[in-house]
């Protein structure tokens, strides 16, 4: 039987966490990339989180106007499976983000 909804935690930051979402089958993971935020993470640290990852849990990086250096950084280091963009970024920035990045956008 197939699940008939999907859950999201977002702001795991440690390695705990990390593993307990997974353990737990959480359908997608949260990582926030915004220094503003008492949850921001390191793309170093990000990186060690993602290497514990499995098939089942999807990876979300979580951003605010982010620029294309940065979110090229975020997709060598960490291939999220998304993009999650929680700025002023326009429909044609996100647009733009999703084929420049080839990887979904969540707006």
């Amino acid at each position: 039987m197939k699940h008939s909804f999907e859950i999201k935690i977002c702001g795991i930051n440690d390695k705990v966490s990390m593993i307990t979402a997974i353990n737990i089958g959480v359908s997608y993971i949260g990582l926030v990339f915004y220094h503003k935020s008492p949850r921001n993470l390191s793309i170093t640290k990000a990186k060690l989180l993602t290497k514990i990852r499995t098939k089942k849990s999807k990876i979300v990086a979580l951003t605010v106007n982010p620029d294309d250096i940065f979110l090229q950084k975020i997709k060598n280091c960490i291939k999220p499976d998304y993009i999650q963009l929680h700025g002023e970024e326009t429909p044609i920035r996100c647009k733009d983000i999703r084929d420049k990045f080839n990887i979904p956008v969540i707006k």
